[in-house]
């Protein structure tokens, strides 16, 4: 029987951090992670900035230096790992408190839409477009709604909010 090696932390570390996307932070990782990885995160951090692999940002997140490397590590996840990663990274994203901007929601329904739960996703984006629109913001629930177009390019309402809005 051939037996597959553990996956080791960097390894994994990579897979947690590519669902995540632009500016993956510490605290995304170890909810992504579901795991207390404090110990071993700084060190792995650091060998994959030096590897450049990865680039620190001024705001405290990081992105990954090549695009080819994020596309690389995101196509090895299997199925269940992109459902289970994506999942974990919109409850990571739903349980910051504070106000839901507009990058906000729109990270949020991606990660939603990505972890199988469509419908969620377009249920935050229409209520923060009509949030938005109730209080006169008529911009942001335009910007809303064509974010959301790009995640959901089948959806028929979709168009018809954006005209009727574009009317106002």
């Amino acid at each position: 029987m051939n037996r597959q090696p553990e996956p080791t932390f960097k390894h994994n570390l990579k897979k947690w951090v590519v669902v995540l996307d632009d500016g993956f932070s510490r605290q995304a990782i170890g909810a992504v992670a579901q795991a207390d990885i404090e110990q071993k995160l700084d060190a792995v951090l650091k060998e994959l900035v030096e590897k450049q692999l990865i680039e620190p940002q001024p705001d405290g997140t990081y992105h990954f230096k090549h695009g080819l490397t994020e596309s690389t590590v995101y196509e090895s996840l299997t199925r269940q790992q992109h459902l289970s990663l994506h999942r974990l990274a919109a409850k990571y994203l739903q349980e910051q408190g504070g106000e839901l901007t507009y990058a906000l929601l729109i990270d949020i329904a991606y990660h939603l839409m990505k972890s199988g739960n469509p419908l969620r996703a377009m249920e935050i984006v229409s209520t923060g477009a009509q949030q938005a629109e109730e209080v006169g913001d008529v911009e942001r629930a335009l910007s809303l709604y064509r974010r959301a177009l790009d995640i959901f390019p089948n959806d028929k309402t979709l168009p018809l909010e954006i005209e009727r809005l574009e009317k106002i």
